[in-house]
């Protein structure tokens, strides 16, 4: 039903004259006319009694009448109430990400994010890089933020771009020997307990090829406890129970509190990058986009120099 045509015919109702209602609605009176015949036979009755010049409604226009009002009425209510949602982007976005990205950093992202696009629902899924690159290839999710850089393999249909670099640094508790040292000798990394995430873990993989880089074996370090993500290390270490490395946008705010210290390692840093990858075929102008450039506008990063701090 087309409600132009139907506030043409509440018109027409109210003048019972097709040449008033087209001056009142500024259109001429065949183009009245042939919309009143149109609703006519769209309803497949006689809405008015056409005699010469004079026309009446008939049984069905009288009964139409005020269903049309009132139906006219819903629509215009229904546009005000939606009015504040015009221009404003709708849908939902699918985000996945790393462990100390997505619990750590992207939360306030995605919070000054919900503010600039109240229309658009988020939600936000943990994992490794391989489901989540899967995820995304799959459709399942829209945008992944990976702590581990793709391979070429993983990238087929999928562009990545350099989000942030991270560092893995050493913590202790702040009664711990090394912690108002500044500085330890790699040599001295024999001395302590380590809390540490399991072997097979991307994450230690990273830390133990530096360590052989900066020539100490990883395999002297006297691992005390093994876990599966980066808040059982630092609760651990918190408790005084061993030393562990942990990305530094996890353990900002326990520095910042003096629950944690930094300890630097002579000649050991753990760089990395974290990753921004989405579809390559990924539609211009949606909230994808946008989303992606609220990312890498860097507005969601924490205070670094808090390490100024310490």
């Amino acid at each position: 039903m087309n409600f132009e045509r139907l506030r043409t015919f509440l018109i027409a109702a109210e003048e019972l004259n097709f040449t008033q209602a087209a001056r009142r609605l500024n259109l001429s009176q065949p183009a009245i006319s042939q919309q009143i015949r149109e609703i006519e036979e769209d309803l497949g009755v006689s809405l008015f009694d056409r005699r010469g010049r004079t026309i009446l409604l008939t049984p069905a226009g009288e009964k139409l009448r005020p269903l049309a009002d009132a139906l006219l009425k819903n629509v215009l209510s229904v546009r005000e109430e939606l009015e504040e949602f015009r221009g404003v982007p709708q849908g939902s976005l699918q985000i996945g990400a790393g462990n100390a990205v997505g619990i750590y950093q992207l939360p306030r992202v995605l919070g000054h994010f919900a503010q600039l696009y109240p229309g658009i629902r988020t939600s936000l899924q943990i994992g490794d890089t391989v489901n989540i690159l899967r995820g995304l290839k799959d459709g399942n999710l829209d945008l992944a933020v990976v702590e581990e850089e793709p391979s070429s393999e993983q990238l087929q249909g999928l562009t990545k771009i350099p989000y942030i670099e991270d560092e893995l640094i050493l913590i202790s508790h702040p009664d711990h020997e090394w912690a108002g040292r500044g500085t330890i000798a790699i040599e001295e990394l024999v001395k302590a307990w380590f809390v540490v995430r399991k072997p097979n873990c991307p994450i230690n993989i990273l830390i133990k090829n530096h360590l052989a880089a900066a020539g100490f074996d990883p395999n002297r370090r006297n691992i005390r406890f093994e876990f599966g993500n980066t808040e059982g290390i630092k609760r651990t270490v918190m408790a005084g129970l061993g030393v562990g490395f942990a990305s530094k946008f996890s353990v900002l705010k326990e520095i910042k509190a003096k629950y944690l210290v930094k300890v630097n390692v002579e000649g050991l840093k753990i760089d990395r990058t974290i990753w921004l990858v989405h579809p390559s075929q990924m539609p211009e102008g949606g909230h994808q986009q946008a989303f992606c450039e609220e990312l890498l506008s860097g507005k969601g990063l924490p205070d670094l120099a808090l390490e100024s701090r310490e």
